[in-house]
């Protein structure tokens, strides 16, 4: 390989075959000054190379990488990571702001941001897509044939507390299109139990206090309801009705035909 001026030569590479030839690498100099086993460096050196290995000891505690500090002009003492048990990391030593470990597991300590904003929150992910559809997907790719398959996010208050969860489950076994059904499920902690409380069905049916859906009417409740209607509402759409509470001792019972008429009966309340 020709050298570049004034380069410190240590080895080659054949670029023909990818093959290690009598030398590996070359460093060349150019500027800014960037330090290369010397506190005093007068020349910018780059690595070339199609492979650049690392080599410790044979029973190494760890292994780094020191990051180069652009507003400083030096390296620093944090950088990629690797530990005795080959996980991979970034922070400083075993202190990791992010781990990768061996078995492919993921850890982040601290915050996540996917965006360009500001890592304000735990997670944050965020785009810009006028017109589109953001989206972050979970999913349960578990085949067809069966309709025990759910998907969660769970909350926690305290490590190993129970705190609530939205569930996505499947009210179908997935083999064909008209099986491809699902429900979403909303519970909450009491006692650090989670309980289900209300649920939305494959067809808009909502069920609240019962997980058990009578396939008819498209509000369920199983337990006492209350509300408080208005003093004068009138039924918009044929076919709607409304309750009115007239007065202290006045309640109507207002509907609205499909023939455009409204209809009422009042109940005298004492």
């Amino acid at each position: 390989m020709p050298l570049p001026t004034e380069a410190r030569h240590f080895a080659d590479l054949n670029p023909a075959t990818a093959e290690l030839d009598s030398h590996l690498l070359s460093l060349q100099q150019g500027n800014p000054p960037v330090g290369g086993g010397t506190p005093t460096p007068t020349r910018r050196w780059s690595l070339q190379a199609l492979r650049t290995w690392l080599f410790g000891s044979a029973t190494p505690t760890n292994r780094s990488v020191p990051v180069f500090n652009s507003t400083t002009g030096r390296l620093q003492g944090t950088g990629v990571y690797v530990d005795a048990s080959d996980n991979l990391g970034v922070g400083v030593s075993d202190t990791l702001g992010f781990k990768m470990r061996a078995s492919g597991n993921m850890l982040i300590s601290g915050r996540l941001s996917i965006s360009t904003g500001a890592a304000d929150s735990i997670i944050r992910a965020t785009e810009s897509n006028d017109g589109g559809d953001t989206r972050i997907l979970l999913g349960n790719t578990a085949g067809s044939g069966s309709s025990d398959e759910t998907v969660s996010v769970i909350f926690n208050h305290e490590a190993g507390r129970q705190g609530g969860k939205i569930v996505s489950g499947r009210a179908g076994d997935y083999v064909l299109n008209n099986a491809r059904n699902s429900y979403l499920a909303f519970f909450t902690a009491a006692s650090n139990v989670d309980s289900e409380w209300m649920r939305i069905t494959s067809s808009g049916r909502v069920l609240v206090g019962t997980p058990v859906d009578n396939g008819a009417h498209k509000m369920q409740v199983a337990g006492a309801i209350s509300f408080s209607p208005g003093a004068s509402v009138a039924p918009v759409g044929n076919g709607s009705v409304v309750f009115e509470l007239t007065n202290n001792t006045t309640l109507t019972v207002k509907a609205r035909g499909s023939d455009g008429t409204v209809r009422s009966a009042t109940l005298t309340l004492s």
